[in-house]
């Protein structure tokens, strides 16, 4: 099986669409991400909607940790009749999203198992 491994996508709506394309393009036939959906970029709600739409499983990377606080702080303690607050705000359902990504995940296919955390992607192929 082919396997497709992107990450630290940062909101970058276009770079997600164009690595996706590639990926499949050079024949992947399940993708899998290893975190940092949002933060930097201008599309982080497009960004994690795709994610989502194409069911790609993916682990919460340290930039999607920070987010849901910054959100939880923003709307505590944001002057939201500013736009500049409002402008940092992420979508209710994007929040959410964030909030039950797991920590790690793990697969395997034949003789091949992959973890994936954060801050590291194992693979490890069995002995035939």
């Amino acid at each position: 099986m082919n396997i497709g491994i992107i990450s630290d996508i940062h909101g970058d709506l276009d770079g997600l669409e164009r690595a996706l394309e590639l990926l499949r393009d050079k024949g992947a036939e399940q993708i899998i991400c290893a975190g940092d959906l949002v933060d930097k970029g201008s599309a982080p709600d497009a960004v994690v909607a795709l994610i989502k739409a194409q069911s790609i499983s993916c682990v919460q990377g340290n930039h999607d940790h920070a987010a849901i606080k910054h959100q939880q702080w923003v709307r505590q303690f944001g002057n939201l009749q500013l736009e500049e607050w409002r402008a940092q705000l992420l979508h209710d359902d994007t929040t959410a999203y964030l909030e039950t990504m797991p920590q790690t995940l793990s697969f395997a296919w034949g003789g091949i198992s992959v973890l994936i955390t954060p801050e590291h992607i194992r693979i490890r192929l069995s002995d035939r």
